[in-house]
């Protein structure tokens, strides 16, 4: 793969966890007024979660890159 869709597939990865997380956070706020609060919190804790793993797997590609 060429260094430059390595780029674009980071940077792109990041881009997707950091607006998964910015959902994961609003969606918490907006958890207690959801009629089934379990669901909303399943949701928030899921969206959370993968944004994590999204933006982590951005990291290794980014530190290739940049060597």
């Amino acid at each position: 793969m060429a260094e430059n869709a390595q780029a674009i597939t980071a940077l792109s990865l990041l881009r997707s966890g950091v607006s998964l997380q910015l959902f994961g956070l609003v969606w918490g706020l907006i958890i207690p007024v959801t009629p089934f609060p379990k669901l909303a919190l399943t949701a928030h804790i899921q969206s959370m979660a993968q944004a994590a793993a999204g933006a982590t797997g951005a990291e290794p590609w980014k530190e290739q890159i940049m060597t």
